[in-house]
């Protein structure tokens, strides 16, 4: 595709030209120790070019599949991949790629910048930032983020843009079960789906409703906290992400 060769080669060059400091104290250490013999063998292969340029390829070829699959779309696509911003962007994947051998996680950067692409999103600065989010979060954390959308999603579409105030927090704690419902069925522990809600929390792709509730008619006091209820929920952000993914 057009606009796509030259940058990689030029990521390509750098990563061939300017090798890494911490790979290279990594490799002279643990060298040394005969426990870890096979441990270099197998950095060595990690980072060898040929296995750099099988996951650059990956990564090229499963955003191509997801471009392509929008046939009426491809000049115009062609057109936004030739952009600066784009190139910075792809660059932001193949640097991530070039640090995993995770198949699945190449083909997770791969749709984010495809389906990016394909969006009338000029912003290529957050499908940078997305693409980051996806370095960051195992699969059990986008499992986790997909139930969030599954239970939670209509209830944030665009006629719903006030979902942040009243009565929408209190409505949101009243599908927590059919929440945790949905994540038992996918085999998460209270505690598991908690922690992974907790780290899309962080990255800012959940977030957590807290309703103060109020009994017989007057305002809670602030020494009365243990009547409180919350629930997690996806933000716009993280259900773009799930959009992005294509995993709804």
């Amino acid at each position: 595709m057009p606009g796509i060769d030259d940058p990689i080669e030029a990521v390509k060059r750098q990563y061939r030209d300017q090798p890494d400091p911490i790979l290279d104290l990594i490799l002279d250490v643990a060298g040394k120790v005969d426990f870890f013999a096979g441990v270099v063998s197998a950095i060595r292969k990690h980072f060898s070019k040929q296995a750099a340029s099988e996951r650059l390829a990956a990564l090229l070829s499963a955003m191509e599949c997801t471009i392509r699959r929008q046939e009426a779309r491809v000049q115009q696509v062609s057109a936004k991949l030739e952009s600066p911003e784009f190139v910075e962007a792809l660059c932001t994947a193949v640097i991530q790629t070039l640090r995993t051998s995770d198949v699945e996680k190449i083909q997770r950067f791969a749709s984010v910048l495809g389906n990016f692409a394909i969006s009338s999103d000029l912003d290529w600065d957050r499908a940078a930032a997305f693409v980051r989010d996806v370095s960051e979060i195992s699969k059990d954390d986008i499992i986790v983020l997909t139930i969030l959308y599954r239970v939670f999603g209509n209830m944030m579409t665009s006629s719903h843009e006030d979902y942040r105030r009243d009565p929408f927090p209190q409505q949101f704690v009243e599908r927590k079960k059919a929440l945790y419902d949905a994540a038992k069925a996918q085999g998460y522990s209270d505690e598991d789906f908690v922690s992974s809600c907790e780290r899309l929390r962080g990255l800012g792709l959940a977030c957590l409703v807290v309703v103060y509730n109020q009994g017989d008619g007057f305002p809670m006091l602030l020494n009365q906290l243990h009547n409180v209820s919350e629930c997690f929920r996806p933000t716009k952000r993280g259900m773009e992400l799930v959009s992005l993914l294509g995993v709804r």
